[in-house]
């Protein structure tokens, strides 16, 4: 059920359950619970709150799949109503709780359909941190591919760690070999440790070919995880005019961790 209220705007992606909770507590009203409850200390998030006039309980999700990975179903008892509250309903879970467990949810509301995150170009405007840089890019680190081959991708995958991230919105140039070849816009960087097998299998599922061009079994992502993550938009190629890295920056040398910090002066020159 979508009901048709103005969306609130949010300056970056919701990545967690806390930012769905985030979410609810802004617009809870117009999706027809009237009075915040708080939290509840064990079982389900919110045990007892009004939901169109029905005493409902409630759980708080990002996936909504995760429901059924919390073991939740086998806690729901005949005579309750239950509300799942998520970011998206990745398992069509209304109808999978009713096939599997025999079990019936009144409602799951996806929070995703009320929400603006702001466009690139109003972010960029209100963030200071914004970081030009080149980044070394070796074919033997992304399965033997040229950076050419990621034009229709939005996510890759590398080892090193960059300590201090890389802001969102900033702007990155690749050095392939002794040429700048192209660039794009960071969207997010995101440096995973450990996943459980559980969800490593989710992480395959949600970034697997064609989002990184990698398509690793799960033994093998067990044994060979790539740890750092860039999620980019505004991918281009520099291909019709050879710029060679030596000639602009004859004086500077890449860091160990493949990284070079330049100035937005510098970049727009090398773009022009």
């Amino acid at each position: 059920m979508v009901i048709n209220l103005k969306k609130i705007k949010l300056y970056g992606p919701v990545t967690e359950e806390s930012g769905v909770i985030i979410v609810f507590t802004k617009i809870h009203e117009q999706l027809g619970f009237k009075k915040l409850v708080p939290y509840s200390s064990r079982g389900f998030d919110i045990d007892k709150i009004d939901y169109k006039g029905e005493s409902v309980t409630v759980e708080f999700e990002y996936f909504s799949s995760n429901f059924i990975h919390h073991g939740h179903p086998q806690k729901m008892t005949d005579g309750n109503k239950y509300v799942v509250i998520c970011w998206t309903d990745d398992c069509d879970l209304k109808e999978k709780i009713r096939k599997d467990y025999n079990k019936e949810l009144e409602e799951v509301i996806c929070l995703e359909k009320y929400v603006e995150i702001v466009s690139e170009t109003e972010s960029k405007k209100s963030n200071t941190d914004i970081k030009y840089m080149i980044l070394s890019y070796n074919p033997y680190n992304a399965d033997n591919r040229s950076f050419y081959e990621w034009t229709n991708s939005n996510l890759y995958r590398f080892k090193a760690r960059f300590k201090g991230g890389i802001p969102s919105g900033s702007k990155v140039l690749i050095k392939q070999g002794d040429y700048i070849v192209g660039g794009f816009d960071v969207v997010r960087y995101v440096y995973i440790d450990n996943l459980s097998n559980e969800q490593l299998e989710l992480y395959k599922t949600l970034t697997d070919y064609p989002i990184t061009l990698f398509d690793d079994d799960i033994e093998y992502l067990k044994k060979n995880f790539t740890k750092g993550h860039i999620f980019y938009d505004n991918f281009f190629l520099i291909d019709k005019v050879k710029i060679k890295f030596s000639e602009i920056f004859p004086e500077k040398k890449m860091h160990l961790d493949g990284r070079l910090y330049i100035t937005k002066e510098e970049y727009e020159r090398i773009i022009k």
